[in-house]
């Protein structure tokens, strides 16, 4: 008989656990999170984990389909992360771009693979990261390829919704 007395998120957790991890790392002074999840959660993770930025942010945008890159400095964070909210369903379906959130302290990036990895002076990102859920693991698994290989296709909705963040917070074109 099955036991339905347990806590729904313990029962939500035995699926994904697995699926959602991190891998810290320390150089120094700078700790190194990488952050691994579904392609849909790790894009929710990024806009949920930049609510813990700085008010003022520089975003570096650089789409990888079109080799061409963005900048943006001191930007009001609430304003960069309802622009970038608008990009949630094309990063999620498309991956090829990558957005970093950077300020005096730390770096949240989206990979183009959509991989998280946070750069930061600070400690606080552990138990963050375990507050939503993901787990610590001890070391990255072995790749099962090499991501420099990946052939980018065209993504017309993902380079139009790029377009509209772009021009929305008048960022600048970067060489």
């Amino acid at each position: 008989m099955p036991d339905f007395s347990r806590e729904s998120s313990e029962v939500a957790m035995r699926f994904h656990r697995d699926a959602e991890w991190y891998v810290a790392s320390r150089t120094q002074d700078l700790y190194v999170f990488r952050i691994h999840a579904n392609s849909e959660r790790v894009v929710e993770l990024f806009l949920r984990l930049t609510t813990h930025l700085d008010d003022l942010v520089e975003l570096v945008i650089t789409h990888e389909r079109d080799a061409v890159s963005w900048r943006a400095t001191t930007r009001f964070l609430p304003t960069v992360r309802e622009a970038l909210g608008r990009l949630r369903w094309p990063l999620a379906s498309f991956g090829g771009t990558e957005l970093s959130l950077i300020t005096e302290d730390d770096q949240v990036t989206l990979t183009p693979l959509l991989e998280l990895v946070i750069y930061s002076h600070q400690t606080q990102w552990r138990e963050r990261l375990e507050a939503e859920g993901v787990f610590q693991r001890e070391q990255l698994p072995t790749p099962l390829f090499d991501p420099r290989t990946v052939p980018w296709s065209p993504a017309p909705e993902l380079t139009q919704a790029l377009a509209s963040v772009v021009e929305r917070l008048k960022m600048e074109q970067v060489p």
